[in-house]
Parts: C-alpha cells; sequence; structure tokens
C-alpha cells in the first residue's frame, strides 16, 4: 500500500488538533492525532534535513507493510518533513519493566518470545531495525493487562539487509548498536540481536 502525499497546510491542521505528544527522540516528536477518524502517529523532523531520512522510514514501513506489527504508512509531507502513520496501542516494553507491574516470569518470557517472532517477521521482510531497544516495543495488553502481543515501532534508523552507515566513532551511550553500525559494515539480521 503507497502512503498518501499531506500539504504542510494539512500537517499543521492535524498539529493544531492534536491529542497529545507520543514521544521525541534526536530525529523528532511523535505526535497522537486523529486522522480520517482513527488515531494515529504524526512524527515531525526537527529540521528539514530530515526529509531524506523519513523518506527512507517512509519505504521501509511500505515495505514492511505491518510485519512485526510496524506501524503502516498513511501519509507523507517532505516539506515540513513529516510521516504519518498507524497508532500502535499499548506500553512502552520500557514503561512495563521500569514500572510496578503484576506480571510474572512467563509473562516476561511470553514478552520475549513474541518479540522474537516479530522481530523475525521483520528480518523476513528484508529489513534491518537498527535500534531496536526497551521503548522501540510496544506490548499490548488484555484488558486485565497481561501481554497479548508485541509491536516494534521507530524505524526511523531501519536500512534493508546491507544497508550501510557511514562509519563513526562508537559510542558507549547507544550500546544496543552493533558495531557494523559504527564500522560501516553491512548490516545483517544478526546486528539486531
Amino acid at each position: 500500500m503507497s502512503s498518501q502525499r499531506l500539504s504542510p497546510s494539512r500537517v499543521m491542521a492535524l498539529l493544531t488538533a492534536r491529542n497529545g505528544i507520543l514521544g521525541h527522540g534526536a530525529n523528532g516528536i511523535v505526535f497522537l492525532v486523529s486522522y480520517e477518524g482513527e488515531k494515529c502517529a504524526l512524527k515531525i523532523g526537527v529540521s528539514e534535513r530530515q526529509s531524506e531520512s523519513f523518506e527512507r522510514e517512509r519505504h521501509i514501513l511500505e515495505a514492511l507493510a505491518g510485519a512485526g506489527g510496524a506501524p503502516r504508512a498513511l501519509a507523507y509531507c517532505p516539506e515540513m518533513p513529516a510521516l504519518l502513520m498507524s497508532f500502535c496501542h499499548g506500553k512502552t516494553l520500557d514503561e512495563l519493566l521500569s514500572g510496578s507491574s503484576h506480571l510474572s516470569d512467563w509473562d516476561y518470557l511470553n514478552i520475549a518470545l513474541m518479540l522474537c517472532e516479530a522481530l523475525q517477521e521483520i528480518h523476513q521482510a528484508g529489513v534491518i531495525h537498527v535500534d531496536l531497544k526497551s521503548d522501540n516495543v510496544i506490548i499490548e495488553t488484555s484488558e486485565s493487562g497481561y501481554p497479548v502481543g508485541v509491536r516494534v515501532i521507530d524505524f526511523g534508523h531501519a536500512v534493508f539487509v546491507g544497508g550501510r552507515f557511514p562509519a563513526t566513532a562508537a559510542s558507549s551511550h547507544k550500546r544496543w548498536y552493533c558495531d557494523c553500525f559504527f564500522s560501516g559494515r553491512a548490516m545483517t539480521p544478526a546486528c539486531d540481536v
């Protein structure tokens, strides 16, 4: 499914009526918005330089077509830059691990298994997430609060298998990145593990 193009004025209208902030990072801020009657996530770049990165993320999301619970790209605006995606309900794994939880060891093992299955779907679609960490994993829960699904989000650094990043100095602050990310070597599914 190909995403639609949004005008800058339509993006501004969505921002004006936003329902809150879902998250923020180095590349942008993600807002909860309503689009065509549905809750959606609208990622806005911190500068126009993010246009290329957002375009790459849009292509990755279109190729994934929901694999691994990934959000679906719905629309984009290269002028802002902005990327509108389906909204993934639930709590981040980070929130689940840091809060007081009633979950058992079996529940956590179930989450780990669902995450492995989601990651396998992503890899089978030919994508390496690259930035897999606890706040990029959404846990869907039942009404009673038990884990029933896992969704992987934030494909802003994702590449297709074999993709590379320019070689750079390793960062001890980003220990979840593999050596390939820093060395400029081709990325493989093992890079997400």
